[in-house]
């Protein structure tokens, strides 16, 4: 099935919601004729159709490509959290170090003013800790300024970046959606344009590549009717497969032999490290 066809199936889907007996595909069956007058004039159909067809493959390529786009941003958008914490860890360690760094640069030393200068909820802390008289409120004000703060601000600054990145992909979004909505009343138009010499192409070959392949071997002689052009076009394409299978069963093998070749080096060093071993030893 053509990516049209493909398209045309959705857009029936989409715009309709009453259940339709799909198209027997015998009733679609395009009979060759040994008539030369007669395909004359359909491979002078077919070879006009090939540029039409060609721009609604493109804007239906367009379509897919922007549909794939917002489908990676609302991905992206839906592991918004999962992304900020890994990426708070890259930076949790730096901001650490310049916590330590600040501590002391602004008191000379560790103590409750440098530490009031660094950290916002110091003095919390250090109130909790004059009403209770606790070891274990002076240790949670440690504990914030070198463990929770990093951590803090790292999930702020990641916070900051992802939703900025959020919002970009939300008008990203919507100017591509923008652009689908313009797009698909198009490509309706240009397929409505065409539908009534379109079912003159067999259905598994209304896509410009194969049309254009018709027409030339059409006008090279190669083939005089649609029988001779479908056989033709189907062998080569089988011949194009079996050639794309030949050449990466050929890379394939090339890897295992080099990867062969790695490991029987990596025997003979051992082997006389071995050796050399024992006649030492």
């Amino acid at each position: 099935m053509s990516i049209i066809d493909k398209f045309k199936e959705t857009r029936l889907k989409t715009q309709s919601k009453v259940e339709v007996e799909p198209m027997s595909r015998i009733n679609t069956r395009i009979e060759a004729v040994d008539d030369p007058k007669i395909n004359k004039a359909l491979f002078s159909i077919y070879e006009k159709l090939i540029e039409p067809f060609r721009q609604i493959e493109a804007k239906i390529s367009r379509v897919n490509d922007l549909q794939g786009a917002i489908e990676e941003n609302k991905e992206y958008t839906k592991c918004s959290f999962a992304r900020i914490l890994y990426f708070s860890k890259y930076i949790y360690f730096p901001l650490l170090i310049i916590n330590i760094i600040l501590a002391f640069a602004f008191d000379n030393g560790v103590d409750d003013s440098g530490l009031t200068k660094v950290a916002w909820f110091f003095p919390v802390f250090d109130k909790l800790y004059d009403i209770f008289h606790n070891w274990f409120f002076e240790l949670l004000e440690y504990a914030y300024i070198f463990l929770l703060q990093p951590f803090i601000d790292s999930m702020l600054v990641i916070s900051i970046i992802v939703i900025a990145v959020n919002t970009v992909h939300k008008f990203q979004n919507e100017k591509y959606q923008k652009e689908i909505d313009e797009l698909i009343p198009i490509v309706n138009s240009e397929m409505d344009n065409i539908s009534e010499v379109a079912c003159f192409i067999p259905p598994s070959y209304r896509y410009s590549q194969a049309l254009d392949f018709f027409v030339d071997a059409y006008a090279n002689s190669k083939i005089d009717n649609l029988k001779e052009a479908v056989n033709l076009y189907d062998t080569n394409e089988y011949r194009q497969n079996m050639l794309d299978y030949q050449r990466q069963t050929v890379e394939w093998l090339e890897t295992i032999a080099y990867a062969e070749l790695e490991q029987a080096e990596q025997l003979s060093r051992i082997s006389k490290d071995i050796w050399l071993s024992e006649a030492l030893f």
